[in-house]
């Protein structure tokens, strides 16, 4: 999936967990949260998107995308467990049933396209997509891998 000319990491698309058949937490309700909640989200988060590498052009929709699904945890100053669990998911989501270390020349093309086109994720992107320090992203990782990884097994 491409928006614009950019290639899409598969950082924190949700379509393309779901498409991978990756159970996600439940969508959260936002009614609780107030409009300033909201347009602080969104304006920390692009203070640091016009500040970051130049490539990551899909970041703001990926970002959009997971507010409008789990706007209390994007909004929430400590990480919840949903969205400690959703940093692990696209950490380590991997097209189902292929594997690096393949001896299958036709898995092994598809692997090192898919890695061209859809690498995965640095913590750099991914502190950018949750707008997290890289330290926060790094410690949800290392706290849900297992869980992740089971998931995506």
């Amino acid at each position: 999936m491409t928006f614009g000319n950019a290639k899409h990491k598969n950082g924190g698309n949700l379509d393309y967990l779901k498409a991978l058949g990756i159970e996600l937490p439940p969508p959260e309700d936002g009614s609780t949260l107030y409009a300033h909640d909201l347009l602080n989200e969104i304006n920390n988060f692009w203070r640091r998107y016009k500040m970051a590498s130049p490539g990551l052009e899909y970041v703001p929709i990926d970002h959009m995308e997971l507010l409008l699904t789990y706007p209390v945890s994007m909004c929430k100053r400590d990480l919840t467990d949903t969205l400690k669990t959703i940093i692990a998911l696209c950490k380590f989501t991997r097209p189902i049933g292929l594997s690096k270390h393949t001896k299958n020349p036709e898995e092994q093309r598809l692997m090192t396209y898919l890695e061209e086109h859809y690498p995965e994720p640095s913590y750099e992107e991914l502190s950018l997509l949750f707008n997290r320090s890289k330290a926060t992203i790094f410690d949800a990782i290392n706290e849900k891998e297992v869980v992740a990884k089971n998931q995506v097994a």
